[in-house]
């Protein structure tokens, strides 16, 4: 369960935390290391499912793909830690899953 500051940055209901008919919580995994090198693969292991069951189950569910879901989830986060000003933009990037700030810039 996320903390309910997590919960607000994200903006995820607990419930959606969860993707019904999978063996384990990859959509909580996420929110709880979404700075981690996902890739739909390992969150389908995680799931116990075929990628492409996972994929499809997941926008089914959330009504879209993973990994656009994974970057809507990170641009939150970033977005938070910027208003915070404690961090540069290059701190931020990596913090939330980029390797460089180049990279996040590309978002």
């Amino acid at each position: 369960m996320l903390p309910d500051t997590e919960r607000q940055i994200y903006r995820v209901p607990e419930d959606e935390l969860y993707l019904a008919g999978t063996s384990e919580v990859p959509l909580a995994a996420l929110h709880a290391a979404p700075a981690e090198p996902w890739t739909v693969n390992s969150l389908a292991s995680r799931a116990a499912m075929s990628r492409s069951a996972f994929a499809a189950r997941f926008r089914e569910v959330l009504g879209q793909p993973v990994m656009g879901y994974l970057t809507e989830l990170r641009i939150q986060l970033a977005v938070d830690l910027l208003h915070r000003g404690d961090r540069t933009v290059a701190e931020i990037a990596t913090a939330v899953g980029y390797e460089s700030d180049a990279s996040f810039s590309r978002v």
